[in-house]
């Protein structure tokens, strides 16, 4: 957990970053918070912690991501210190036990569906077992299902 001023001295708006996990390069950019509709570069939680740093993705799109997704790159290369950390963190999420494992590819499948990355969403589903796909299933139905109930019938404290 890094705090905003943190964020602002280590990740300042123009700073190369990869993300680790993806291997996308970009820039950190101001973009619309979806709380306060103002542009910005950092996304704090309610605590006032940063939790999500705005990228320009050199391919072109633009997104919301986890501080702990993106290490800081110098001259094109990541920044060392930074490169080996993400590098054990590497290594400890590929030899959790598959059953946390999966539990993740779940939690990453459903926000990539949310924000509607498929192709992201294609990896995380691919790590899952096939047990946990069809679970995943029955529970995106019943999602749907519910959403919908929700937009045909508001609840009156909503009004």
């Amino acid at each position: 957990m890094i705090t905003i001023e943190q964020a602002q001295a280590h990740l300042p708006v123009g700073t190369r970053v990869r993300h680790w996990v993806h291997d996308r390069l970009g820039a950190v950019t101001a973009g619309q918070s979806d709380k306060a509709g103002a542009e910005r570069p950092y996304d704090t939680d309610r605590d006032g912690v940063c939790c999500s740093i705005h990228v320009q993705w050199d391919e072109g799109r633009a997104e919301w991501v986890g501080t702990g997704w993106l290490e800081k790159v110098i001259d094109g290369e990541p920044d060392e210190t930074v490169q080996a950390i993400n590098a054990a963190m590497r290594e400890v999420i590929l030899t959790l036990d598959p059953e946390e494992h999966d539990r993740h590819a779940i939690k990453m499948a459903l926000w990539m569906a949310y924000v509607g990355d498929r192709e992201d969403l294609q990896r995380y589903l691919a790590r899952c077992t096939p047990e946990n796909l069809e679970k995943l299933a029955a529970g995106g139905r019943l999602l749907a299902e519910e959403a919908r109930a929700i937009q045909d019938h508001p609840s009156p404290l909503d009004t």
